[in-house]
């Protein structure tokens, strides 16, 4: 018997092994293969003689082909997996010593070989997190941007007056969906690294021969010491960044662009953009309000129709039977017990349930939802429950409408943005 639901083998965590069968369907087995790096704690950079619990290889001691290329190295391991696993999927694993420790040419020609194969269903890359230097982040940029001029160039040729692209640069940028962390004293970007960094992406736009999109570079992206909390946000305390904020005036062509500003107050946002991070990044505090007026409306139809034998579209139950059911989207989020994981679910800053939104099923509750309300609310009930809705109803300036209601309901974010720009001002 298996007690435990996120195992095979009645662990008591999540295991990679649960993971990649219930993914793929199959048998997934790690391959491994030697990158001929090294690591700068060995050869002097960082350190010598390397971690502890490193060895001398590296940690890919039973690498039996270690010193042939990397296609032979994956074949002949994948031979000892065959005996064990047969017909499975497998996973190149380049393990030992820190495999982007070199120039991005090298980093390229290592997973070149692996990209299109059908039964590989993924790439692992042991490294350290030093080890994606400003140098490879910028080199990959300068490629993007090639392609993107060399793009620019051909539209040219059919449409005279296209618009230039113009680029964001930066190594600061959040991982998708936001941060893991809940941290009260998030990092700001230094100074000297906001110079190096824009040497780097300079030097490899020029190395590539596209300094005529480094002269479109508008902006570079930072961290001013903003982030969302399950319940909360870190807010911008201008004395803490004074010494980011000062940096940018040596460079006229660039300004900030602040990642995770969600949730700051329109006071805060202002206090940024007058600091010079001139590109607010918003994402989960637009769908977040989404939600909240998704909810208020469930809950008008919930009172509106008790006791009745009305269908209702138990909008809210619907959504969190969805995310307990299928955790793909926040699992590596929301922690704590089933009653905490089920609250934050409904009503985390983070806003995870986003991603469940699109789902059928739930894309059917809102349409009943919807549809149950499409004669009006009564204004007693959307005064409770959306009392900034229920006076601009009241004003007509809004109408008493599902869609509109919840619409009006983002538009309140998209306000404090608004004000923090100062766009009445812009002509």
């Amino acid at each position: 018997m298996n007690c435990f639901k996120y195992t095979l083998d009645n662990k008591r965590y999540h295991t990679f092994n649960y993971y990649l069968k219930s993914t793929y369907g199959q048998k997934v087995a790690k391959v491994i293969i030697d990158g001929h790096f090294t690591c700068p704690n060995r050869d002097g950079l960082k350190g010598t003689g390397g971690c502890t619990f490193c060895s001398a290889l590296g940690s890919g001691d039973s690498n039996l082909s270690m010193k042939n290329d990397y296609l032979s190295q994956y074949i002949n391991n994948k031979k000892v997996m065959d005996r064990k696993w047969n017909n499975g999927l497998y996973i190149p694993y380049f393990q030992s010593f820190s495999n982007t420790y070199g120039p991005l040419s090298k980093i390229k020609e290592m997973l070149e070989p692996f990209i299109h194969l059908d039964e590989v269903a993924e790439i692992s890359i042991a490294t350290r997190c030093d080890c994606l230097s400003d140098e490879i982040i910028a080199n990959r940029a300068a490629i993007l941007a090639t392609v993107a001029q060399n793009s620019y160039k051909e539209r040219l040729k059919t449409v005279p007056d296209a618009i230039e692209p113009i680029y964001i640069i930066g190594s600061e940028v959040p991982i998708p969906g936001g941060s893991l962390q809940n941290n009260n004293d998030m990092q700001i970007t230094k100074a000297d690294d906001l110079d190096h960094t824009i040497k780097a992406f300079e030097k490899a736009f020029i190395d590539h021969g596209v300094k005529d999109a480094y002269d479109n570079v508008i902006g570079i992206v930072v961290q001013p010491g903003v982030e969302e909390k399950d319940d909360g946000c870190v807010e911008y305390d201008r004395n803490k960044a004074k010494e980011l904020m000062a940096a940018i005036d040596k460079y006229d062509n660039l300004i900030y662009e602040g990642h995770s500003t969600d949730y700051q107050t329109k006071i805060k946002l202002k206090e940024l953009v007058e600091d010079k991070v001139k590109i607010l990044k918003v994402g989960p505090a637009l769908t977040f309000a989404m939600r909240e007026g998704l909810f208020s409306l469930a809950y008008i139809e919930k009172e509106l129709y008790k006791n009745t034998n009305k269908q209702t579209s138990d909008l809210i139950e619907k959504l969190e039977k969805r995310m307990l059911s299928d955790d793909k989207y926040w699992h590596k989020h929301y922690f704590g017990s089933i009653d905490e994981i089920a609250f934050k679910c409904k009503y985390s800053f983070s806003d995870r349930i986003r991603y469940y939104m699109v789902d059928k099923q739930i894309q059917d509750a809102i349409n009943i939802l919807f549809d149950n309300l499409k004669d009006g609310i009564p204004l007693n009930l959307l005064s409770q429950f959306m009392p900034i809705q229920y006076t601009k109803v009241r004003e007509k300036t809004l109408a008493n409408t599902p869609n509109a209601l919840v619409k009006d309901r983002i538009k309140n974010c998209i306000d404090e943005y608004l004000y923090a720009t100062q766009q009445h001002l812009i002509k």
